[in-house]
């Protein structure tokens, strides 16, 4: 799917079909400067491609086959690459979290000092990071190359597609809100929450009670969509299942917990690397469910 998405970068290909009020279908690059590929979104595409990455490193790993490893390091920066071009910043804190967990705990596992596992740690986000930039920063060196090339030659073929090439970033569209409408949509969550704090309003029934409730409310008059969702989980927990359905999920995640911690010893040390990757692969959905809805209420 990203060795796909990246040929659509790299071909200039996207458009974008408004499907309803509140959702619009792109597909390949769009005009903003972000590959979407055939993920229905970015951030979902980079959250998915992220644990396709822990899954890699799991395999590189644990095989002892050169072509194995081989294989995983092409499959690596293929993740990368399009966790890069989705200039998705969800993406961004998932590899940094996926990377300081999957490696400290392989390192902690080896019986290595902890001034080891902290080293392999830095190390790991730095050289995932800067692998980041820098094809970032030579995919637009391309594009920029590619039309000083047209122009000083004169090149009036596909004068359309060299006006709309595209160069990755999120300039213009994160100017003046660095959290791109989430803390608007988290506080229009918590005043739905106030309207019915003890069981919610159902979460398949956000945009018709706001609407009754709070017609002036953010998610309906923002000017840029009707949202139906808000971004984050926990805020979709509150709004929807109230105190009851919060407390109860805490409890479920804090007792997983507690089992996880409590058994871990029993692990046998030829299943402790996969149990390492399922693990950071788990942590890393957690966190990404902090910057869009995922985990609950989740159907695609």
């Amino acid at each position: 799917m990203n060795i796909i998405g990246i040929g659509m970068l790299f071909a200039n290909y996207g458009f974008n079909r408004i499907i309803s009020e509140s959702k619009t279908f792109i597909v390949g690059v769009a005009y903003w400067g972000r590959l979407y590929g055939i993920h229905t979104d970015p951030n979902y595409g980079a959250i998915l491609t992220t644990i396709a990455l822990i899954i890699s490193l799991y395999f590189f790993f644990s095989s002892q086959k050169k072509c194995i490893k081989v294989s995983m390091v092409v499959s690596m920066l293929i993740q990368l690459m399009s966790i890069s071009f989705s200039a998705s910043r969800t993406g961004m804190i998932c590899v940094i979290i996926s990377m300081l967990l999957f490696f400290f705990l392989y390192t902690f596992n080896k019986k290595k000092k902890n001034y080891d596992s902290y080293c392999s740690c830095i190390i790991a986000v730095a050289v995932a990071m800067g692998a980041q930039q820098g094809i970032k920063a030579g995919y637009n060196g391309y594009v920029a190359a590619v039309e000083s090339w047209n122009h000083a030659h004169g090149s009036d073929n596909d004068k359309e597609d060299n006006k709309n090439k595209i160069e990755i970033g999120r300039q213009e569209e994160l100017e003046g809100d660095v959290s791109n409408r989430r803390f608007d949509l988290w506080n229009n969550a918590f005043e739905l929450f106030k309207t019915s704090p003890i069981f919610g309003i159902s979460f398949g029934n956000n945009v018709t009670y706001a609407g009754e409730k709070l017609p002036n409310c953010y998610m309906l008059t923002n000017g840029f969509a009707v949202f139906d969702a808000f971004h984050n989980m926990f805020m979709d927990l509150l709004s929807s299942q109230g105190i009851v359905g919060t407390i109860m999920f805490l409890l479920i995640m804090i007792s997983s917990l507690i089992y996880i911690l409590k058994n871990y010893k029993f692990i046998k040390d030829e299943d402790i690397l996969k149990c390492i990757a399922l693990f950071s692969g788990c942590i890393t959905i957690v966190a990404s469910s902090m910057f869009v809805s995922e985990i609950l209420y989740v159907n695609n």
